[in-house]
């Protein structure tokens, strides 16, 4: 397998796994955001924020941790690397929700008086 379907193979891997984590909780988050932030400038850039980082982390990890490169990379069969990049996007998606979930823990509710 080429380093290019390799790359393009994390890609939809990653793609896939970030799409099915901000449909499930874009919904939700918002409702939560629009408690905590003072006003809609600060909810749609943490709701922005928090999509950016649903994609960029699991594809980071993937990328970086999943594809091996040189002559592991020949080695491999389409299933195999789809099982390795699947397996390192779940880590990052994992370590994303963990940051944006260690972040929302703290966030207070404005008092309204």
């Amino acid at each position: 397998m080429s380093a290019l379907q390799a790359m393009a193979i994390a890609i939809v891997v990653s793609v896939c796994v970030s799409t099915v984590l901000v449909v499930g909780l874009m919904t939700p988050l918002r409702a939560v955001l629009r408690r905590v932030c003072p006003g809609p400038e600060g909810e749609n850039f943490w709701a922005r924020f928090t999509v950016l980082m649903l994609y960029l982390s699991p594809l980071l990890i993937a990328l970086v941790f999943g594809v091996p490169y040189g002559a592991d990379l020949w080695k491999l069969d389409a299933g195999q690397l789809a099982q390795r990049v699947l397996s390192s996007a779940l880590f990052g998606a994992f370590a994303a929700l963990s940051g944006i979930g260690l972040r929302m823990a703290t966030l207070r509710t404005p008092s309204r008086a």
